[in-house]
């Protein structure tokens, strides 16, 4: 597992606001992303691929309101990784993304952390 310093913590806790990502927008279904979701190796787990080289193992917490990502992988950026996890919280949750309060990442790799930067400044300015 990678460790994040304490101003990449920071940035993490403060980016992942489910309000501050997504605002109004409309985030479509996992399906309109081409995203598959089958049941993982562990209990709640659940592996999320795509053809388009993204995968993700992902635990749905709905009593909790958390969602957290393990072995994100999306070398080619085709997805957007923010919009596949909302995508996947809201067909996992079955709530809206109001409901989201925790986004936990145990592997974030440093262009990961680059592409949700860029997507948070966007929405921003």
């Amino acid at each position: 597992m990678q460790l994040l310093n304490l101003p990449q913590l920071a940035f993490m806790a403060a980016m992942f606001s489910a309000q501050a990502i997504a605002g109004d927008k409309k985030v479509p279904p996992p399906s309109d992303l081409g995203l598959k979701i089958s049941d993982g190796k562990f209990y709640g787990q659940k592996d999320v691929t795509s053809d388009v080289d993204f995968s993700a193992d992902v635990y749905v917490t709905k009593g909790l309101r958390s969602i957290q990502v393990e072995k994100l992988n999306n070398p080619q950026n085709i997805l957007k990784s923010y919009e596949a996890v909302l995508s996947i919280w809201k067909d996992q949750s079955e709530l809206t993304l109001e409901n989201l309060e925790h986004i936990s990442y145990n592997i974030v790799l440093g262009d990961e952390i680059g592409i949700i930067n860029r997507a948070i400044i966007a929405k921003v300015y």
